[in-house]
């Protein structure tokens, strides 16, 4: 039985998005030898626009595989306020996460040049925002849709703390922080009588 187009619907930009990940992983992985690697950002050390680039790349493909499920379930629940506040929050989760990595992670680990790729912060910028609007909006569907994104991805806080060398801990946190900047954004340009 075929999926009806309304069924889809909500799924498409979060599952065109993640087919560009994908697109670009296989592209640097079966033609590029890994090249686009240089393109993550480097706490310190990286142009401005890596910022922009590094939420594209992947470092493997068990990396990807662990991101695209919450990169669409998660993006999905944000496009449901509609796809002005999805590419706010995508663009301010991307930003404040690449320059959290930018100004506070350390240059090395494990003795080798620090390179922060994945679309981990842009994910916990969803998630911030989802967690948080609620409480800025103060309205009963805002609220609902934070109780549901707690009930079903709360433990995903977590990950803004260190745990695992090789996981980017501070992109997490501050994408996590940009998307709660999102959400707040977003309340002060509703009309008053919201």
């Amino acid at each position: 039985m075929a999926l009806s187009h309304q069924r889809v619907r909500p799924f498409l930009l979060p599952l065109q998005l993640l087919a560009v990940l994908w697109a670009v992983h296989l592209l640097n992985g079966m033609l590029l030898d890994g090249r686009l690697l240089q393109l993550g950002v480097q706490p310190s050390r990286s142009p401005f626009w890596h910022v922009f680039s590094a939420p594209l790349i992947h470092g493997s493909t068990d990396h990807l595989l662990a991101n695209s499920l919450p990169f669409v379930l998660l993006g999905s629940l944000v496009l449901t306020r509609g796809r002005q506040h999805f590419w706010r929050v995508t663009l301010v989760g991307a930003i404040c996460s690449g320059l959290g990595i930018w100004f506070f992670a350390p240059a090395f680990s494990q003795g080798y040049l620090s390179r922060h790729v994945g679309a981990s912060g842009v994910i916990f910028g969803y998630l911030g925002d989802l967690l948080l609007l609620g409480w800025f909006e103060r309205r009963a569907a805002s609220v609902l849709l934070s109780l549901i994104t707690a009930i079903a991805f709360g433990n995903m806080v977590f990950g803004v703390l260190p745990a695992e060398p090789d996981v980017s801990w501070q992109g997490h946190l501050f994408g996590f922080l940009g998307g709660v900047l999102a959400a707040w954004i977003s309340t002060r340009s509703l009309p008053p009588d919201h």
